[in-house]
């Protein structure tokens, strides 16, 4: 049984940034489809999920547009690294990345 943090969120419950939309094709197609994002003040583990959300989208987008597989896993590399960075308490990042 998982905890009730673990468990995934309900429609209703999902951030308003989160697309319902089937995942694009193209590299442009997902950084259109992960835009804008959290907004700025959002919490932390807001942002970290967006970046887990970002790496999915990216992961899939890597495996369908075959002109644009290096980038696309570029920005899988990149979200994970935010993750990275704001799953440590120690860091107080200035700024966030979007694609």
């Amino acid at each position: 049984m998982t905890a009730p943090r673990d468990e995934p969120p309900v429609i209703s419950q999902r951030p308003s940034w989160r697309s319902r939309a089937p995942i694009p094709d193209t590299l442009a197609g997902g950084r259109a489809y992960v835009t804008p994002g959290p907004r700025r003040s959002a919490p932390r583990a807001e942002w970290i999920e967006y970046y887990r959300w970002c790496q999915e989208v990216f992961q899939a987008i890597a495996r369908t547009d075959a002109r644009h597989t290096h980038e696309a896993l570029a920005e899988v590399f990149i979200a994970r690294d935010w993750e990275g960075r704001l799953t440590d308490p120690e860091t107080l990042p200035g700024s966030y990345y979007t694609p």
